[in-house]
Parts: structure tokens; sequence; C-alpha cells
């Protein structure tokens, strides 16, 4: 079973870390469809909501100015980890416990989802 720390990085996107000797991960990162996305066993997902490369961090929030805090990190035994489209980073834990990340940058209960993207039309999702 594969460990996994989650860190939101003050002002920027989130640090996906994988404990693997494998550089390409599959099976931690799933789209919306549940197939699975290869990443890199160090990856970063963007959290301001407007990388051209989503679901990954393409540096567009040092552009925008996106503002927010930094969260603790979190370090997970066999978590599954979805991109939800137009939509939060659902993490499902080894124990069923289910929690969803802000990817819109909006919310107001940063780093966590409240269904703020739902009412903005403006924001740019490609994933």
């Amino acid at each position: 079973m594969k460990s996994i720390k989650i860190k939101m990085l003050e002002n920027g996107p989130i640090r996906l870390s994988v404990d693997s000797d494998e550089e390409i991960i599959n099976n931690v990162l799933f789209d919306i469809r549940g197939n699975s996305i290869k990443i890199k066993k160090n990856s970063i997902l963007c959290r301001c909501g407007k990388s051209n490369q989503q679901p990954f961090c393409d540096g567009v929030h040092r552009m925008i100015g996106f503002s927010c805090s930094a969260g603790e990190e979190d370090t997970f035994e066999g978590v599954k980890v979805s991109v939800m489209k137009r939509s939060s980073l659902d993490i499902e834990k080894a124990d069923n416990t289910k929690y969803r990340l802000c990817r819109c940058g909006a919310s107001q209960k940063q780093p966590y989802c409240d269904d703020t993207h739902k009412t903005i039309t403006s924001k740019k999702y490609t994933f």
C-alpha cells in the first residue's frame, strides 16, 4: 500500500507526494470516470482553478495573484484521490473517510471545497 502526502502550499498549488521507488505512479489519482491518471511521484496539482494544464499546476497562480493559506501536510496510507470535473479534489482514505479539497480557488472554507465553484461561470477548467 502506497503512502501519500498531500500539502496545500501557501498562495499556491497542492503538492501530492507518493512514497514509491517508481518515478511514474498509477492508481493514486483518478479522473471522474475512475480512470487512473499517471503522475510523477511528486506532482503539483492546481488549486487556483486557472491552470491550462488541469489538473496539474502551470504556475498561473503567480500571475493572477492567487492568495490562500498553507495547510498542514497530511500523510495517508492507501488513499484514492479523484479529480472531479469542474469541481473538487476528492480524497478517500483507507478507512473510507472522505473529504473534498478546493481547486477553483474561491472556497470560503479553504482548503476545503464549499461548492462555490458551482456559482462561478468564468473559471476555466480544461480537465
